[in-house]
């Protein structure tokens, strides 16, 4: 296992995610966030403050340590998502999922 600092685009990281190639381990909680904790994360996002770091495994999609599962509501918004998991994030979900467009949408309704 090797250890680096990156500088993934969040944006980046997003668009893997809704294409099933960044995934959790089966092992990490659910999520948990309700409206405030997105409407927060959202106005620190548009203002350009820091939303903190996010502790990615980089993993071969046929070698992968733990069982990967979908980010929460990557299949309702990408039913072809396809589990093809090049990293797992060990810490950040609760960020990530909550800028997905399910959690987003969810703040409108």
């Amino acid at each position: 296992m090797r250890l680096q600092q990156g500088q993934n685009k969040l944006l980046n990281l997003l668009e893997s995610a809704y294409n099933g190639e960044v995934m959790l381990p089966d092992f990490q909680r659910n999520f948990v966030w309700g409206r405030n904790d997105i409407e927060e994360l959202i106005k620190s996002l548009l203002e350009d403050m820091f939303i903190g770091t996010f502790l990615i495994l980089h993993t071969h999609p046929n070698n992968i340590p733990f069982k990967p599962v979908f980010i929460s509501g990557v299949r309702e918004v990408n039913p072809k998502a396809k589990e093809n998991p090049t990293m797992l994030i060990l810490d950040g979900q609760q960020r990530l999922t909550a800028m997905s467009m399910q959690s987003i949408l969810q703040i409108f309704h």
